[in-house]
């Protein structure tokens, strides 16, 4: 592994709660005919797909419309408050990657202005060499582009990645990427459903997650240093 693709809600940042809240936001009265868990199917989602699903009779300018009442009930929910998003071990764990020489990158279904808004505000921007977002690519999660640009970008190869999120589509994004993929718990997926999707592994804590990182940046550096072993990663 020389690189680790990091999704950003559910992830690394506890704001699954607030999209969900942000979503019944613009839905008004229409919000009652939805339960939390409906709502939470469309965290990493596109907001042109959820803006699609939840108001499919909507003319262009009122999905419009609807998308920045969205954006602007998220981020006043958010920014303001965003340090205190960020998971706990996110900080050390991001630090020790560094230190192995691991690059890191974002890769998320927000536009990549409001991507970066947030990681600046939860003070966690400066350890990512890029930033993916869903307007970068013509097509974003499930399908492999915004991964693949992000490999490209870091100068890794797609075997050489691994992809690391809450949601299906993260998983779905990293097998059809031909990456490696570590489903976490403390999202929107469940350990069943993040299998199915194709997670080669799970981690229910960030000392899990953290544990199969640097079991995995370790076999890298013995790689590094001659070895010719074509062991399987020790988190597949």
């Amino acid at each position: 592994m020389t690189a680790v693709l990091f999704d950003l809600d559910g992830t690394l940042m506890d704001t699954p709660r607030v999209i969900v809240r942000s979503l019944r936001h613009i839905l008004g009265t229409e919000s009652q005919r939805y339960d939390d868990t409906d709502l939470a199917r469309h965290v990493g989602r596109p907001l042109d797909v959820i803006m699609t699903d939840l108001f499919p009779e909507a003319s262009a300018a009122d999905a419009e419309e609807k998308k920045q009442e969205f954006r602007e009930a998220f981020r006043s929910a958010t920014v303001p408050d965003a340090r205190e998003l960020v998971f706990a071990n996110v900080h050390g764990l991001l630090t020790q990657l560094e230190n192995e020489g691991i690059a890191t990158a974002i890769v998320t279904s927000k536009v990549t202005s409001s991507a970066l808004e947030l990681l600046e505000a939860g003070q966690i921007r400066s350890p990512f060499a890029a930033v993916i977002g869903h307007d970068q690519a013509s097509s974003g999660k499930p399908a492999p582009d915004l991964a693949l640009l992000a490999a490209a970008r870091l100068r890794a190869e797609p075997s050489e990645c691994l992809v690391v999120g809450d949601s299906p589509d993260d998983m779905r994004m990293g097998v059809a990427a031909g990456m490696f993929t570590i489903g976490v718990t403390w999202g929107v997926g469940d350990h069943d459903t993040l299998r199915t999707s194709g997670a080669s592994t799970i981690a229910t804590t960030g000392e899990e997650l953290q544990s199969s990182l640097l079991a995995a940046a370790d076999q890298n550096t013995r790689r590094g240093h001659g070895t010719t072993s074509k062991e399987p990663m020790p988190y597949a």
